[in-house]
């Protein structure tokens, strides 16, 4: 590989030797092996301390969690993706700052991380802001497969998780900062024994999580969104999970949920929910599809100030279309608005 220099004028190019010095440095430059077999932690951690650790489309092998504390960090498998093999206990790559030392725009790209199940989570994250994951695969992970806490405006763009002990992607408040606009783009969660994603404001101030075309599948629950507030959810394929599809509210309220044109298929008819409104208000529900269910839609009103509006839903093959439990309603407010599919 060699650098070459053009000027206008210059009646040729000028080669430069293709030295350390002159180019982007790869792990192997760090002393990185890449075979799978040799531990390739110091050598990885070196390349990523000096800003960018670029991947040469591999195998790495390590043993103790890859540490990111330094803003606009990268680290990037090439355009044909590499594989770090996490064979330790603990998180295989943790992004950590602090309360006024957030670490910002940190970018994980094209890789595929592996763990087994002495391991904690794939990714885990503590004050960081805007992180970028881009086609990054993980499984077989103890804990979860991404977890970020007292962070805000995460990325996650054509990733995967499949197989962990815990939940897909765990995206919580702190008592510092707010999960703000957390956006998912064709993500998939698959087999995690908890949630495929668990969304928790405990504030009730964060804006939203915006997830757009996802699949979440074959695991405990779909998905949880424990508060905050003006999610969207759009065009999103739920199935097989054990128990509830989409849960909206918990122990927090979520504020305005608007859930537009999403499966929810169970073609075994398990004792299971499609969309649970437990502590919720002003939620939209446009165009579903379900199949399969116990319950295809049940709502709480109980409570004070739950509106819900469902708007044309195709509902087949389930126990119960609607349950709605209203035994409790303490103020107005609380109503439910239902167009019939045409």
């Amino acid at each position: 590989m060699l650098h070459t220099n053009w000027s206008a004028g210059n009646p040729g190019h000028v080669a430069e030797h293709n030295t350390i010095a002159n180019r982007l440095k790869y792990a192997e430059d760090y002393g990185a092996i890449g075979n799978g077999i040799a531990d390739d932690t110091a050598a990885l951690q070196l390349a990523i301390d000096s800003g960018k650790c670029l991947l040469g489309g591999v195998t790495y092998k390590t043993t103790s969690a890859l540490i990111i504390t330094t803003s606009y960090t990268i680290i990037d498998g090439g355009i044909f993706g590499s594989t770090i093999a996490y064979t330790g206990s603990g998180n295989a790559i943790e992004i950590i700052g602090g309360l006024g030392t957030e670490v910002l725009y940190p970018k994980i790209k094209n890789i595929t991380l592996t763990g087994g199940a002495g391991s904690d989570d794939g990714i885990y994250g503590v004050f960081v802001g805007r992180l970028c994951c881009e086609n990054v695969f993980i499984t077989g992970f103890g804990a979860n497969g991404i977890e970020l806490s007292n962070g805000w405006s995460p990325l996650f763009r054509n990733c995967r998780v499949e197989d962990v002990g815990g939940d897909g992607f765990k995206l919580s408040t702190g008592a510092n900062h707010h999960m703000n606009n957390p956006l998912m783009d064709n993500v998939i969660s698959t087999r995690a024994v908890g949630y495929g994603l668990r969304y928790i404001d405990s504030s009730g101030l964060a804006s939203g999580a915006r997830i757009i075309n996802g699949t979440f599948q074959e695991s405990g629950y779909g998905i949880l969104l424990d508060g905050g507030c003006a999610h969207l959810l759009d065009g999103l394929h739920f199935e097989q999970n054990t128990n509830t599809d989409l849960i909206i509210g918990g122990t927090y309220t979520a504020l305005g949920t608007l859930i537009n044109g999403c499966f929810f298929l169970d073609w075994e008819e398990t004792a299971c929910v499609g969309i649970d409104l437990v502590n919720h208000n002003n939620t939209v529900i446009q165009i579903p599809f379900i199949t399969g269910k116990t319950n295809g839609i049940q709502i709480s009103l109980t409570g004070t100030n739950k509106s819900v509006n469902i708007i044309r839903p195709t509902i087949t093959l389930c126990d119960h279309e609607l349950v709605v439990d209203a035994s409790n309603i303490t103020a107005s407010g609380s109503n439910l608005y239902y167009e019939d599919a045409l």
